[in-house]
């Protein structure tokens, strides 16, 4: 896991190198009702107009980048 702020934003990156799976399929059954972690995920992260990127084949894990928005703020003092 990484995480790092750059260009007005946070960003979060999460990946294995485990079985992993194909994203169009497990989208799909989210969307039908299926695994809501993912929609859960994606639900929260455009909550706060962010941006989310899952991939993942069958063999070779999965990577998922979550790139959220922060306004920099003035220095206190």
């Amino acid at each position: 896991m990484a995480a790092r702020r750059a260009s007005g934003a946070v960003e979060l990156v999460v990946e294995d190198d485990g079985q992993g799976f194909d994203v169009d399929t497990r989208l799909r059954e989210a969307d039908e009702g299926g695994h809501v972690g993912i929609l859960g995920m994606r639900e929260r992260v455009e909550a706060v107009r962010g941006r989310m990127e899952l991939r993942s084949n069958p063999g070779e894990g999965t990577r998922l980048t979550v790139t959220i928005p922060v306004q920099e703020q003035e220095p206190c003092g």
